[in-house]
């Protein structure tokens, strides 16, 4: 929404004061978008926090915040966009999977609410599912786009866990919600071969 504005407006003048922790084992850094989004969705605001638990995932929390009582029901989309073609979609859409011989990212998107997750490869109108290897040619090849959906009154919470390995053998991972977890506060489990870690 910030193109509909003037450019002096999307600078700002001074650091912003977000939330970043970094220490040797995590870093953590939250941030929000306040211009809405039109169509009624001026007063809606995105919240961004991101997780990076050192050399293993990344955990990224977006919250939708705001009214919506004039226009009811909204969706909401988070877009992860791959760098190769063939991705999947498994277990209806619980994980999201790359296929490549050497390394590979497994996406676990979770909510209070259902989400839906759609891929997209080589598409042209409109432009979906391409990765452009140079900005100043027509260069470029199809690789898959993963938009995962939720449809909702606001406040509107998604969190996905990112977690990336080496080879072609996906690790047996699972993230789920704690009893705390809640419209605005997430509160997850992860687990993986002999370890558990909570996230609050």
């Amino acid at each position: 929404n910030r193109s509909r504005t003037s450019r002096r407006h999307w600078i700002g003048r001074r650091p912003q004061d977000n939330r970043w922790i970094t220490s040797d084992a995590f870093d953590f850094v939250t941030g929000a978008y306040e211009d809405g989004y039109g169509d009624g969705l001026g007063g809606v605001t995105h919240i961004r926090k991101v997780f990076f638990k050192r050399s293993e995932y990344w955990i990224v929390h977006d919250l939708l915040v705001g009214s919506t009582d004039e226009v009811g029901e909204v969706t909401a989309s988070v877009q992860y966009q791959f760098g190769s073609p063939g991705v999947t979609a498994e277990s209806g859409g619980a994980v999201i999977v790359s296929h490549n011989p050497d390394a590979n990212l497994a996406i676990f998107p979770i909510s209070d609410r259902p989400l839906h997750v759609d891929l997209h490869e080589g598409e042209e109108d409109p432009p979906k599912g391409w990765i452009a290897w140079s900005l100043h040619r027509a260069l470029k090849t199809p690789a898959t786009m993963a938009v995962i959906s939720q449809t909702t009154t606001l406040p509107i919470r998604m969190d996905t866990l990112l977690f990336p390995y080496p080879g072609a053998t996906r690790p047996e991972v699972t993230i789920k919600r704690l009893p705390e977890d809640g419209p605005q506060r997430s509160a997850l489990e992860i687990c993986g071969p002999g370890w558990r870690d909570v996230y609050h």
